[in-house]
């Protein structure tokens, strides 16, 4: 479903009329499940193309039923083989599909990902006894499943959280919930969606095009122009779901908190796509260091440390497509992970002077280096481009070097930007009725002149 289409917008009015329209508790869960189920197949032409979806969702919801009932022992080693039988199957079905060139034929993996991170937190919550057999009803946890609030994008939800949620949620009231946070949340995310989104593709485009700058300006000005373009379309598609959320009774994670204000590259990903770093932190990282200081490097805690973090770093990229280039972009982030992790061990006069600069200036030389690099990092990530295309267009080391200097200079432009607006700009000025008019006027006005239709823009994030 195109989340900027009508049809998606009457889903919306739909599921929360007939969600609030009762206060039973039985229709309402009827409502949301329902829903659920709608808005997932609007994802697949027709019945067949959802084998991949049904079978994974199938194995998740048998393994964790099976498992309840198991003993102790027998019940650690089934949920962490079952764990193991997913993410073969997840990456058998990637590569899969990206080997398919045949466009009728080719594989629908969408959701895949996110239950797979589902099921990998619900499984090790099995494992440890921390769930029971009275926790798990079938319905509830399929709703968890393909819940429509976190399917298509995320955000990644704990089994425990959504339950809780779940129990309030049945029983909101219209009159509780925080209407100017869900007016506030709309009308940000649509100001992202309908006019920032388009405006960054078509810098992009404009950028490349360019014959009259230098190769290394346009790549660099293109890049940083991507990767504004995945923020703002991410979070506005997330500033939706978490409105959505509100009016249901739903409190969604957030998925991003003020990345340029990032103190360096690890602590970005402490701001962008906050979920998907803490379940990496939780279920990669921990386990992993705990193997590297115990059996490996005992003696080595900076070493340790370094190793961890290229390798969780390197498969966060890894994971974000079957295609090669993926592969090479969680190589790199794994690169950059490792060498700050490695600086923030060094020590010396000039090094203490110069975090105490950025410190002082709110950590901007830090954000900057940190968006600046990532946004050089993202271009193996652009969507429509083959490897060889990529390789062309990055051509050569000093060329890599300089437009990445674009991209810094580009992200402290945009950093300064963002934090002067923070310190003006008022709540009122976005959302007052004058201030909601002229931003539907900018988006309707914009849009009339754009050749690509506006639906296809966030296809990025609905690969699987």
């Amino acid at each position: 479903m195109d989340f900027l289409s009508p049809a998606f917008a009457f889903f919306v009015l739909a599921t929360c009329a007939g969600f609030h329209l009762t206060t039973r508790v039985d229709i309402r869960f009827a409502v949301l499940l329902g829903s659920s189920i709608a808005f997932v197949a609007s994802f697949f032409p027709n019945l067949h193309s959802a084998w991949p979806l049904a079978l994974y969702v199938g194995l998740t919801l048998a393994s964790a039923q099976i498992a309840v009932r198991l003993t102790r022992l027998m019940r650690t080693v089934f949920c962490y083989g079952s764990v193991v039988i997913l993410l073969a199957l997840l990456v058998w079905l990637l590569i899969r599909k990206s080997h398919q060139h045949d466009t009728n034929a080719t594989l629908i993996t969408v959701g895949l990902s996110y239950i797979f991170f589902r099921a990998l937190q619900l499984l090790s919550d099995i494992a440890e006894g921390t769930l029971a057999s009275d926790d798990l009803s079938t319905p509830q946890l399929l709703l968890f499943l393909i819940s429509f609030l976190t399917f298509a994008a995320g955000p990644i939800q704990f089994y425990p959280s959504f339950v809780e949620q779940l129990k309030n949620a049945l029983r909101v009231r219209t009159a509780k919930l925080p209407w100017a946070n869900i007016r506030y949340r709309t009308i940000t995310g649509a100001i992202k969606l309908l006019l920032l989104t388009p405006l960054a593709l078509l810098w992009m485009q404009t950028a490349l095009a360019h014959g009259n700058w230098l190769p290394f300006v346009r790549l660099g000005i293109a890049a940083s122009v991507f990767l504004f373009y995945v923020y703002v379309s991410f979070s506005g598609y997330m500033d939706w779901m978490v409105a959505f959320g509100m009016v249901l009774g739903f409190a969604i994670p957030e998925n991003f908190r003020q990345p340029y204000r990032a103190q360096n590259f690890l602590d970005l990903w402490n701001r962008w796509h906050i979920t998907l770093s803490y379940t990496f932190r939780i279920y990669v990282f921990n386990p992993l260091l705990r193997v590297l200081l115990t059996y490996i490097m005992p003696d080595k805690r900076v070493l340790a440390g370094v190793v961890g973090y290229f390798i969780v770093f390197f498969l966060l990229g890894a994971w974000h497509g079957a295609e090669l280039r993926f592969t090479y972009f969680g190589l790199i982030l794994g690169a950059f992970a490792a060498i700050t992790k490695f600086t923030q061990t060094l020590k010396g006069k000039s090094l203490a002077k110069l975090r105490a600069m950025d410190a002082r200036n709110g950590h901007v030389m830090g954000a900057s280096l940190s968006l600046g690099l990532f946004a050089m990092a993202c271009v193996l990530t652009w969507p429509g481009w083959q490897l060889n295309d990529l390789l062309g267009l990055l051509h050569s080391g000093p060329r890599i070097a300089a437009a990445s200097f674009v991209c810094i200079a580009c992200a402290l432009g945009i950093i300064l930007f963002c934090r002067m607006a923070e310190r003006i700009v008022r709540p009122g000025w976005v959302t007052g009725p004058a201030a909601t008019a002229c931003w539907l006027l900018l988006a309707l006005i914009l849009n009339t002149f754009l050749s690509e239709p506006l639906p296809g823009m966030l296809v990025y994030y609905q690969r699987f």
